[in-house]
């Protein structure tokens, strides 16, 4: 969770937002089967995105929506279609279809199918309907639990193995993304085999860490875009934690060193978002097993008539004179 404390601001504007259009789902609705979304009425310079369950489902935003590509989740779910235009690329407009995917496929049938749209694509938007919909085989006992692992070990080396978030030129956004992903995987821990359970730990964190550092270090990233990243990063870091730290998951010592690991992640991400926020900003990151909470200030203890303080509720102090006149 992040918590952003506002400096002194006087004034907001924001920019208009899309409107006027509608959006609906065309085709069979199927679990795991194409489907077309159709868009009208919106402005000419309207560009598409679709989003389920927190991923994106394309790279970069498109001028037909028809040309969005995903496959069915499984039953009663919303799909969140996004709409922007060209002249303000950070107004979005949230357009939500209800809707409704039968699985009418044999275990065979749907075993395959996963498998092959698993081990076909590195859309981290199809992979994470892909690791839902097998979720939900079985739990309903469609697929057997080991089915449901191996799906799960493909979906995951994917994801890992090429992802847009590990790309030079990754964005936050693209880097937020692929964190949601892996949190649908890390969801249903009992189809998290040991080959799964490897890979996340082994590759994945380390993977991922170097490119938040990347990115820090070569982009000034918005105060807005950099909080969902962070927020990401730390629930998904929860979720994995807490997933594999199930008993028989991993060993003491291993769940142990985890543990040290996201502790230290979440302290870096207080330390990032500090570096970016103006003075007078708060900023707290809290996880299951920590909580982390700074504030930015100018220390000039002339001018400031209340000293800062730092801390989250009973645990919070307030920053001494002393301490303010040896930064000054």
């Amino acid at each position: 969770v992040l918590q952003v404390a506002p400096a002194s601001i006087t004034t907001v504007e924001t920019n208009v937002l899309p409107s006027g259009g509608e959006c609906s789902i065309v085709g069979d609705l199927q679990v795991l089967q194409p489907y077309t979304v159709q868009c009208s009425g919106w402005s000419n310079d309207a560009q598409f995105n679709s989003m389920y369950n927190g991923v994106r489902l394309s790279d970069a935003f498109i001028d037909d929506a028809a040309d969005i590509f995903s496959v069915g989740p499984p039953g009663q779910v919303t799909v969140m279609i996004l709409i922007r235009s060209r002249a303000y690329l950070d107004a979005i407009a949230c357009y939500p279809i209800e809707a409704h995917f039968r699985n009418n496929q044999t275990a065979e049938e749907f075993f395959q199918n996963a498998a092959t749209i698993a081990d076909g694509t590195r859309n981290v938007g199809l992979l994470s309907i892909v690791a839902t919909a097998t979720a939900d085989a079985g739990q309903s006992g469609l697929l057997s639990v080991e089915q449901a692992q191996d799906i799960y070990a493909v979906v995951t080396d994917q994801i890992v193995s090429d992802s847009k978030a590990t790309a030079t030129n990754a964005s936050a956004d693209d880097i937020a993304n692929d964190f949601a992903a892996v949190s649908a995987i890390a969801s249903s821990p009992e189809f998290i085999g040991d080959e799964t359970i490897a890979t996340l730990t082994e590759e994945y964190l380390e993977d991922r860490y170097d490119a938040i550092d990347n990115l820090v270090a070569n982009e000034a990233i918005g105060s807005d875009k950099l909080g969902r990243m962070m927020s990401s990063v730390v629930n998904m870091l929860d979720g994995l934690l807490s997933t594999l730290g199930e008993e028989g998951r991993l060993s003491t010592d291993d769940n142990n060193a985890l543990a040290n690991k996201i502790v230290d992640r979440v302290t870096e991400c207080s330390s990032i978002a500090l570096t970016q926020a103006r003075p007078g900003r708060s900023v707290t990151f809290s996880s299951a097993s920590t909580t982390v909470s700074g504030t930015k200030f100018i220390a000039d203890n002339e001018s400031m008539q209340v000293p800062p303080s730092c801390g989250v509720d009973t645990q919070s102090i307030v920053i001494p004179p002393t301490f303010l006149e040896s930064q000054a």
